[in-house]
């Protein structure tokens, strides 16, 4: 129960409706009204949500909304505000082996991206996959009422953020199932948002028949069985250890440097993680969170964090060494270890995220598919500048699904 002595939170009321709204720079300050709304689910708890704040990537700061009606919290909202360079953004790899053409595309590309810098405010967790942005108490109000809500509050927390000197030129509301799809609701033509369709979250389905990885490896094609038999007969010699606080310590510098060079594979990076990101993570998640080191003579050539939540587990971020990653199908492993940790744990699903889609569908995840939301504070690049922006900047992999099972 909320204490009634606690200092009252200044709420403004959202145009046109019977809500009003508070916006907060600290989750530990609301954590009473906070949990009296959200699920339990680790991404929404204001123990996720402190370390994240008190980690956050360069150049970006949480903020958190509460709705209220008739005086009652009954909704949330997690943001983050971040200045985004779209030329910073880019990365271009060192040994560039693609055609003129293709080079100068890339070129004009990253010309564009040089001249657009701005404050954006992203609704939802850049650093998850998933619709972690927004939750209402009452579960029968649809989901686009809810997202109206929202759009209806961003103006009135622009206003609110413009007074700490913050300027937002760009709003982002990120990662929503297709199903929540607002193109397909009754507020379709009213939504102020550019819609747009990203690479899919891929998540694996954990049989019940599956008790051990035995069983999983029954499932399988004889041609996608010997696959994974290969792959694992060419790890042997790699020593898999799940990490301690002092052993973080210890091996800081390599994992961030491992981090560094997967991360920078990709095309488009919108935040680097701090040096002690993983570190902090397990201090504040404790045995939800782990990270297995992949050691090969005793050196650290890769590694994978998972994060486990009541009957799902997430792949968080991972990096290994690439020269070894061919001899070892050190990345394969990951993803094949990742599963036996899922099964083990007794989840329902693992969530893979969104990249090397046809390698996590060779091993049984199946693609989510999700939109997001995008909106200029000026009309005109609304229209006319952002989708050819976006038709830039967001990656697009070209892939099949292969499923690996008998049936």
């Amino acid at each position: 129960m909320i204490d009634s002595k606690r200092q009252a939170i200044e709420t403004h009321k959202i145009n046109s409706t019977a809500y009003s709204f508070s916006l907060h720079k600290s989750i530990l300050g609301i954590k009473e009204e906070w949990t009296s709304i959200v699920p339990d689910k680790l991404f929404y708890s204001p123990k996720y949500l402190s370390f994240t704040e008190q980690n956050t990537p360069k150049g970006m700061q949480m903020r958190y909304g509460l709705f209220h009606l008739d005086g009652k919290p009954v909704g949330t909202l997690i943001m983050q505000v971040k200045h985004i360079s779209l030329g910073e953004s880019l990365t271009v790899e060192a040994k560039d082996k693609s055609s003129i053409r293709s080079k100068l595309f890339k070129g004009i590309k990253t010309g564009i991206a040089n001249t657009i810098s701005f404050d954006t405010l992203v609704v939802g967790n850049l650093l998850l996959t998933g619709q972690y942005s927004f939750y209402f108490k009452d579960e029968s109000l649809e989901f686009y009422k809810q997202f109206e809500l929202v759009e209806n509050s961003l103006d009135l927390v622009k206003e609110l953020l413009s007074q700490d000197g913050i300027k937002i030129g760009s709003v982002l509301m990120k990662d929503f199932y297709e199903t929540n799809a607002i193109s397909k609701s009754p507020i379709a033509a009213d939504c102020s948002f550019q819609e747009c369709k990203v690479q899919p979250d891929m998540v694996m389905a954990i049989r019940e028949e599956w008790s051990n990885f035995d069983a999983y490896m029954s499932s399988l094609k004889s041609k996608a069985r010997t696959r994974v038999k290969r792959a694992l007969k060419k790890a042997e010699a790699i020593e898999r250890r799940v990490l301690s606080i002092e052993e973080l310590e210890q091996h800081q510098d390599r994992i961030h440097a491992l981090y560094l060079e997967t991360a920078l594979k990709a095309s488009f990076n919108l935040f680097i993680l701090p040096q002690d990101y993983f570190l902090q993570m397990k201090k504040g998640l404790g045995e939800q969170f782990e990270l297995v080191g992949y050691f090969l003579d005793e050196k650290l050539i890769g590694y994978y964090t998972v994060i486990f939540d009541n009957d799902h587990v997430d792949a968080h971020f991972l990096g290994y060494d690439k020269e070894k990653n061919a001899a070892h199908q050190s990345y394969l492993n990951m993803l094949l270890d990742i599963l036996k940790q899922g099964i083990n744990f007794k989840a329902k699903y693992i969530h893979f995220s969104r990249t090397a889609l046809e390698i996590k569908s060779s091993i049984g995840a199946e693609p989510e598919d999700m939109v997001f939301y995008l909106r200029s504070q000026r009309q005109w690049q609304n229209k006319y500048l952002l989708p050819k922006i976006l038709e830039m900047m967001i990656p697009v992999e070209e892939w099949t699904p292969r499923s690996p099972f008998k049936s």
